[in-house]
């Protein structure tokens, strides 16, 4: 995954150079708009079927991983 994939999928500038806080604070924001329990009803299986998709292929934790090495 390349660091501007990666930040495309937390919703930050492809090519800016975000803060640990700013990355931490995307990755929240977009878990919680997929999150099962934050979607109306008629939504829920959708979000359900995102949110267990994104858990298992660990997207947040690459993510995460991917910005904090392109830094060092």
């Amino acid at each position: 995954m390349r660091s501007s994939e990666a930040m495309e999928l937390l919703g930050l500038p492809a090519h800016s150079r975000p803060s640990p806080s700013e990355v931490k604070a995307a990755y929240r924001r977009m878990v919680m708009e997929s999150h099962p329990d934050r979607v109306p009803m008629h939504q829920k299986s959708q979000a359900e079927s995102k949110f267990k998709q994104e858990e298992d292929m660990g997207v947040g934790w690459k993510v995460y991983r991917k910005l904090d090495t392109d830094k060092k």
